[in-house]
């Protein structure tokens, strides 16, 4: 059995459209597939075009940056796509995000960068600008060596340059998901850094809010 439930497209972070992820998917033969973009669905009405084109067993998702201390993300399947909670939640973080840009470049201007919100913007290409996008622009323009200085120094969490996203409170993307119709699931669960039992007393709190079990 073959499946991937936790892939990203240009909409969010990744670097492949829709469409080709699809494609991928059917080159792999996978039974089950879902893009699930940061923080929004964009991607979504594009994936289950391509996905009864070519025949691919789709459903729909998505990742919910959540608020903690370490990387916690949820990711929620087979949600509506005209939830107005979800949306109106999700459109939130978007508005915070497009303000973030304009924010980092401030900071960086005030380092001393010569760079423009327009060049991050090209680089992006159309895709959602995020910080890759920044760091390719850093690089072009000779004030870091690669991408892994540019985080190191100036983008990463908590370094200079950064301005932290605007996140979601766990329960309430669980709750969000949930009233969407779909399937709350915690991503990469070993990014958390936990305890076992720490764990544990996360994931049974988040069940009685509706977490997938």
């Amino acid at each position: 059995m073959l499946l991937d439930l936790h892939s990203h497209s240009t909409f969010s972070d990744g670097t492949y459209t829709p469409e080709d992820l699809i494609l991928k998917a059917k080159e792999k033969n996978l039974i089950l597939y879902s893009i699930t973009d940061h923080d929004n669905i964009d991607a979504q009405k594009d994936a289950i075009y391509y996905a009864e084109k070519y025949g691919i067993n789709y459903i729909t998702g998505l990742e919910i940056s959540c608020k903690f201390k370490n990387m916690f993300d949820i990711l929620g399947y087979n949600i509506s796509l005209d939830n107005d909670d979800l949306n109106a939640a999700l459109k939130k973080v978007q508005n915070f995000r497009k303000n973030r840009n304009n924010l980092m470049i401030e900071r960086l201007n005030s380092l001393g960068f010569d760079i423009t919100l327009e060049e991050v913007i090209n680089e992006a290409h159309g895709d959602v600008v995020g910080r890759p996008h920044f760091a390719r622009v850093l690089l072009k323009k000779g004030y870091v060596k690669d991408r892994d200085e540019a985080f190191d120094k100036y983008l990463g969490d908590g370094k200079i340059a950064h301005i932290p996203k605007e996140k979601i409170e766990p329960k309430e993307a669980v709750r969000l998901i949930k009233n969407a119709g779909g399937f709350p699931v915690i991503a990469h669960p070993k990014y958390l850094k936990l305890s076992y039992n720490k764990l544990k007393n996360i994931i049974l709190e988040l069940k009685g809010y509706g977490l997938w079990e």
